[in-house]
């Protein structure tokens, strides 16, 4: 593949994308996840989860910043170039054409209802990609609750996203230091215990061969005391 036709291919990824996909950066996502991850296989499922997150922590729009971090993984600064126009253009082109007619179009009923039977689909698509990062975040049991339990907040309590992006931060941070700090002396402990046992076993070792040498002494004790009887008893008897 040329140099010409990968930066091509990414900029038209991303294009197609923006040009057929109605409802904001989230309802992106699974079609990026979709392209990127399975069909073109640039990044990785785990690695697209960490670029969404960084995306989502990012001033700006989420697709753009998914974008960007995407092609800079690719080809650093000329690839982000080219799938960020590649995302931007669509949503610039067509609102330039809407704000062109808009007057025109904006009480037609063929497009109020075409907008009607949009949004169930967008809906559709932003659950799609909840439940596709979901498998691929790998949580498992009581981990469920900590995104259930953040969702709600900023439903139905209005808390900013904000707030829990740098709590997940600052959190995360703290728990990998713990359990590093865990992992640490958990090796320190088997290693301390793998010495025990290793002098154990040495002593071990060396308690046999003491008791070995004991009984070749006692074993030697006992041959020279009944060959000195063997001896006095023949001295007898020649008397």
């Amino acid at each position: 593949m040329t140099i010409v036709k990968k930066y091509l291919e990414m900029f038209w990824v991303f294009f197609k994308i923006g040009v057929f996909t109605i409802g904001g950066g989230f309802t992106m996502i699974p079609l990026i996840e979709a392209e990127v991850v399975e069909n073109k296989k640039w990044i990785k499922k785990e690695e697209f989860v960490d670029t969404l997150a960084l995306a989502q922590s990012s001033p700006g729009s989420i697709a753009v910043n998914i974008a960007v971090f995407i092609g800079f993984k690719i080809d650093r600064y000329k690839g982000a170039f080219f799938t960020a126009m590649g995302a931007i253009l669509p949503s610039f082109l067509i609102l330039l054409f809407i704000a062109m007619f808009f007057r025109e179009i904006k009480n037609l009923r063929a497009v109020e209802n075409a907008f009607k039977a949009i949004r169930p689909a967008v809906v559709a698509l932003i659950a799609a990609s909840v439940i596709s990062l979901s498998k691929s975040s790998k949580l498992k049991g009581k981990a469920y609750i900590i995104p259930i339990a953040i969702a709600l907040c900023v439903a139905f309590l209005k808390v900013t996203p904000i707030l829990f992006i740098i709590l997940a931060a600052i959190g995360g941070n703290l728990y990998m230091h713990w359990n590093e700090n865990n992992q640490s002396n958990g090796d320190d402990n088997v290693n301390s215990n793998k010495g025990v046992c290793h002098n154990n076993k040495i002593d071990g070792l060396y308690g046999d061969k003491i008791k070995n040498d004991n009984r070749d002494d006692y074993e030697s004790n006992n041959e020279e005391l009944s060959s000195g009887d063997t001896d006095s008893g023949k001295g007898e008897n020649g008397r």
